[in-house]
């Protein structure tokens, strides 16, 4: 299923090291595990470094309220992590 996130600050996105800013939008094609949690790749943003970069996206709250802990990984290995929005 394709779906829409939204990266939101929150705290802060990081690449482990330092903040970094959040990503715009983008889509990605993924599916949600019994726990909640959302994997996939993305496959649509404006950023031609994330494109088909590997999302891992966990519930940041037990009522599933489409805000998730999520964390990227570029095809070259790096990882950045954050908060998204996911409808």
């Amino acid at each position: 299923m394709i779906r829409a996130v939204k990266p939101i600050y929150g705290y802060g996105w990081t690449d482990g090291f330092k903040h970094i800013p959040e990503p715009a939008p983008f889509k990605i094609k993924a599916e949600e595990l019994a726990d909640g949690t959302i994997t996939g790749h993305i496959v649509s943003v404006s950023d031609p470094d994330l494109n088909e970069a590997v999302i891992e996206a966990s519930p940041r709250h037990a009522s599933r309220d489409f805000h998730y802990n999520c964390s990227i990984r570029y095809q070259d290995g790096r990882v950045i992590t954050g908060y998204c929005l996911i409808s």
